[in-house]
């Protein structure tokens, strides 16, 4: 339904209610109402006809038309890059062209090349044939040679292998000799060290024939010098083998180099020997206390002993000093052998040195050697 019959049903609607109301009699306050809305109504349906609308409508031509003269301009713009194009394009295959007709004379200067060089090759083929044969020849007379020296290499390794198993027998020889040599010598120093112990231990090993200041006097007066004992040892050696026999000279010269090279290492501290003597002193005080006490307890056991048995024993003037002399004796003699210890313990310690460094010289040349 349009909107004129929409208004049309209104108008008639409000026309029945009223005479339906009021009967035959006409209310104009509606009517005029009525009259004004209807008014009302066709002023603006008019408006919109011939206001907004073609106003609307002028925008939308308006678009239309810059829309076309946008796709005009965009369209005149293609076409000239097209033209643009086809112009490039046009010169593109003139220079084609041009290279074609350069390709086509180079070709035709190429083919003759080709066939310039396919006479060269051809003779160069016959010329690779006759060489081919010729080195076929000289091929099987440099296989023949070959296999000769083949021979001779065979026998050459051969050889070289035997000498070199010579060789090697010859220097496991030579290095068993050397190591015979340094065991040898070390086994001849050591001999010379252990006579020299055994002598120091003999001259400062009892103090029976002097007093005890006199015997560690002469122990720390001679108290030894490894390194130089070990160098008169050398020169012992050297003297004895002047001729060179037994073993080479210039090992002995190698042995007194490492023994300057642990010259520190040889070095021997000296004891305290005023502090050893005091000491010594010091315990002989308290030996003459325990004589006296054992010679007493002795007189005292005795006693004990005969007056269990109800008896009195009578004991001689010189009885009480013969036990203490005895039993002072026997303190000095364990003293004695106390202080001899000490020395003699001081002494191998420093022996010990010796033998560690003849040790040490065995496993530089690799022997097992026990010191």
């Amino acid at each position: 339904m349009s909107k004129k019959d929409n208004l049309n049903f209104y108008l008639k609607k409000r026309k029945y209610k009223g005479i339906s109301g009021n009967g035959k009699k006409i209310n104009y306050n509606d009517f005029f109402s009525t009259a004004a809305q209807v008014g009302t109504l066709l002023v603006v349906v008019f408006g919109y006809f011939y206001t907004v609308r073609p106003v609307f409508q002028h925008q939308l031509l308006e678009e239309k038309n810059a829309q076309v003269e946008l796709d005009k301009v965009r369209l005149e713009g293609e076409l000239a890059r097209i033209e643009t194009d086809l112009a490039d394009r046009r010169f593109e295959l003139n220079e084609v062209a041009l290279r074609n007709e350069n390709l086509e004379e180079s070709i035709a200067s190429y083919e003759s090349e080709i066939n310039g060089l396919l006479a060269i090759r051809n003779e160069l083929e016959k010329e690779a044939r006759e060489a081919y044969l010729s080195l076929q020849k000289e091929r099987e007379r440099s296989d023949v040679l070959l296999k000769e020296v083949e021979v001779a290499e065979l026998r050459e390794r051969e050889a070289s292998d035997r000498i070199e198993a010579i060789q090697q027998q010859v220097q496991t020889e030579l290095d068993a000799l050397e190591l015979a040599r340094w065991e040898l010598i070390l086994t001849d120093i050591q001999q010379i060290g252990i006579v020299e112990l055994v002598g120091s231990l003999s001259t400062f090993g009892s103090i029976r024939d002097f007093t005890v200041t006199e015997y560690l006097s002469d122990v720390s007066g001679n108290w030894p010098n490894l390194y130089l004992s070990i160098l008169n040892a050398i020169d012992e050696m050297e003297d004895k083998n002047a001729d060179g026999d037994r073993y080479p000279p210039e090992y002995l010269n190698e042995l007194r180099s490492l023994a300057t090279v642990n010259i520190e290492t040889l070095r021997c501290e000296r004891p305290d020997f005023n502090e050893i003597e005091s000491r010594y002193y010091r315990d002989l005080v308290g030996s003459e206390e325990r004589a006296i006490a054992e010679a007493n307890e002795q007189v005292e056991s005795l006693k004990s002993n005969y007056a269990e048995n109800g008896k009195e024993v009578v004991f001689s003037d010189d009885y009480f000093d013969r036990s203490y002399r005895v039993a002072l004796v026997v303190e000095e003699h364990e003293l004695n052998r106390k202080y001899r210890s000490i020395v003699d313990s001081e002494l191998r310690e420093c022996s010990k040195k010796r033998f560690d460094f003849y040790k040490n010289v065995a496993e530089i040349k690799g022997l097992n050697m026990s010191f």
